[in-house]
């Protein structure tokens, strides 16, 4: 009788271990986001992606792990799916003003130059008006043919950026 009960406390005991090193060494969302901030800085941005996407396994809501992985997507200008991450994060939290930015070069690098310009214009109108945000947006009314519009954003780059060589030579070409 002894034996079989020693045989059932090892067992309880073993059982008792794996449960608390599962939960012990269970990493959480926030633990693999840092990991994947980590190799986000060393410009690792396919092992930050692998963090970052076991950060959203564990919490498929965690705006900064879509956020952060779709700028390592942008990166290695994974365009599509960038802009799937970034409209992951702003479906989230829509008042993340960064995931709009980025997502609007996203879509005006896969050549959806309405749909930047309208990320952009969505930024230009919570008066966040940086002289990157112009850049962009006249970048990708030039693409469209609207040079009249492109030479409008390029004038205000420079207005806010007067030393921005890129303003003045990006005007030039939209005005000849």
């Amino acid at each position: 009788m002894k034996r079989q009960s020693s045989v059932g406390v090892y067992y309880f005991l073993t059982f008792l271990a794996v449960v608390i090193s599962v939960t012990t060494f269970g990493q959480t969302a926030k633990e693999y986001l840092e990991l994947g901030i980590t190799k986000h800085n060393n410009k690792d941005f396919e092992g930050a992606i692998k963090e970052y996407s076991k950060a959203i396994k564990v919490d498929n809501n965690y705006t900064d792990a879509y956020f952060n992985k779709g700028t390592c997507e942008l990166a290695l200008k994974d365009f599509k799916s960038a802009k799937r991450d970034f409209d992951k994060a702003i479906e989230i939290n829509d008042t993340l003003s960064q995931a709009f930015y980025f997502r609007g070069i996203a879509k005006g690098e896969s050549n959806d130059n309405i749909g930047a310009i309208q990320d952009f214009n969505k930024l230009i109108e919570k008066n966040q008006k940086t002289a990157s945000l112009y850049f962009f947006r006249g970048n990708c009314k030039y693409k469209l043919s609207d040079f009249i519009g492109a030479i409008q954003d390029y004038n205000m780059l420079i207005k806010i950026s007067p030393k921005s060589p890129e303003g003045y030579y990006n005007l030039a070409l939209a005005k000849y």
